[in-house]
């Protein structure tokens, strides 16, 4: 099950403990603290849940730009991978971001980080900014657009 909704500091946390093994920054327990506190209180969220009810896949989103909406994190759980479920995520977030007249998603990569490069270009992202460690990459949402979830 796929939906769209906001968590708690607690369920954010949680998540990221299980998957904290992509991100160096999150061995910081720290970072996770400070982290799941922010986006518990200023983002939404499109989360997957598994058949055991447990959040399995999360993206974590900021729609307080009219220019675009703002992808800020992805993790799918390791045993999720692969099986498409990024994408039928993204797909959840540009129905609901073109519902909220929204027209560009955005977000930031680390040059390093190549896998999620290559995943973000196969589903229609383009790099159209640089900083000294990131790409920014958008890709732009029409409504005929609107995709099957």
């Amino acid at each position: 099950m796929i939906q769209i909704k906001s968590l708690s500091q607690k369920e954010v946390k949680s998540f990221f403990e299980r998957t904290t093994n992509d991100f160096n920054e999150f061995m910081d327990s720290g970072y996770v603290d400070t982290f799941s506190k922010k986006l518990s209180e200023n983002a939404k969220f499109v989360v997957c849940y598994d058949e055991n009810d447990e959040i399995c896949g999360l993206i974590a989103f900021y729609m307080n730009n009219q220019k675009f909406a703002y992808l800020t994190h992805v993790s799918i759980c390791s045993e999720q991978r692969g099986k498409g479920l990024f994408t039928k995520m993204l797909h959840f977030l540009e129905n609901y971001a073109i519902d909220s007249c929204y027209k560009v998603i955005r977000l930031e990569v680390n040059k390093l980080n190549i896998n999620a490069q290559n995943v973000y270009k196969k589903v229609g992202f383009s790099i159209v900014e640089e900083s000294e460690k990131s790409w920014f990459m958008e890709k732009n949402l029409r409504c005929s657009q609107v995709m099957d979830t």
